[in-house]
Order: structure tokens, then C-alpha cells, then sequence
């Protein structure tokens, strides 16, 4: 699980940034 980590938080970032998610959102699903 942990290789795929980055690969999820970087999509979660683009998305944060990009306003299309919280980033409270995006932390809950990391986790």
C-alpha cells in the first residue's frame, strides 16, 4: 500500500489545488 501513497497524495494535490476537492477530503481518502 505504502508504494501507491505518493501516487494518491499527488493526485489529491492536483485536485486541491485545482479546487475540485477539500483538502480534508482528500486526507480522509489517503487514509
Amino acid at each position: 500500500v505504502d508504494k501507491f501513497r505518493p501516487i494518491y497524495e499527488d493526485c489529491n494535490a492536483i485536485l486541491i489545488s485545482k479546487g475540485i476537492i477539500k483538502k480534508e477530503e482528500g486526507e480522509r481518502k489517503i487514509k
